[in-house]
C-alpha cells in the first residue's frame, strides 16, 4: 500500500519545531559562555545567571515560527519588496521588544537581581538586544527565503522535467500514428 505524502500543515509545523528546536544549540553554547565566563573570573557559580542564559535564548526559539509566518506572509520580492522590507524591518525591531520581555520575565522568574525599577531595566535590555536580535530577525527571514527558493526551483526542475516527458511520449505517439497507416 503506498504511503501518501505528509499534508502540507504538517510539513509546515514539522518544519516549524524543527527550526525552533535549532535553538538549543545556541542556547546551550550561551549557558556554557555564562558558565565559563563566571569560573575564569573566579567568582561563585550563579546558576540563576547559567539558566537565564539559556532560557534566553530558548525564548528565540519560541519566536522563530512566528518569524517564519510573517516572512511567508510578506515575502520579499517584487513587486511590493520595499513595502515588505519595511515591514520586516518593524517587525524586526518589535520581536526585539518581545525577545526583551522573554528575557525581562525570565529575570523575574529566576529571581535575578535586577538594577533599578523594571521598565528601566526592560529598556536597557531593549536596547542590548536591538542589534543583535534585529540581525537574527533578519537571518531567519533570509534563511526561509532562501529555503523557499530552492522548494520553488526543485518544483520547477521537477515539472520541466515531467513536460519533457509528456513532449517525448507525444512524439513517440506521432511516430507510430505516421507508422500505422503504411503497416494497413
Amino acid at each position: 500500500m503506498p504511503v501518501s505524502p505528509p499534508s502540507v500543515a504538517n510539513r509546515s509545523f514539522r518544519s516549524w519545531i524543527l527550526v525552533s528546536t535549532a535553538w538549543i544549540l545556541p542556547a546551550t553554547l550561551g549557558a556554557v559562555d555564562t558558565f565559563a565566563q563566571i569560573t575564569v573570573s573566579g567568582g561563585p557559580i550563579h546558576w540563576r545567571e547559567v539558566a537565564f542564559s539559556f532560557g534566553d535564548w530558548m525564548f528565540y526559539g519560541v519566536l522563530t515560527p512566528f518569524v517564519i509566518a510573517i516572512s511567508r506572509r510578506f515575502p520579499l520580492a517584487k513587486p511590493r519588496l520595499a513595502r515588505h522590507a519595511a515591514i520586516h524591518a518593524l517587525c524586526a525591531v518589535l520581536f526585539c521588544f518581545a525577545w526583551a520581555g522573554g528575557g525581562t520575565l525570565l529575570s523575574m522568574a529566576l529571581g535575578r537581581r535586577m538594577e533599578g525599577n523594571l521598565l528601566a531595566w526592560y529598556l536597557a535590555w531593549v536596547f542590548t538586544t536591538l542589534p543583535f536580535g534585529t540581525a537574527v530577525y533578519l537571518s531567519i527571514v533570509g534563511i526561509e527565503h532562501a529555503l523557499r527558493y530552492f522548494v520553488e526551483a526543485r518544483e520547477r526542475d521537477a515539472q520541466v522535467a515531467r513536460l519533457s516527458d509528456q513532449l517525448t511520449g507525444a512524439r513517440l505517439a506521432a511516430l507510430q500514428a505516421q507508422l500505422n497507416p503504411h503497416f494497413l
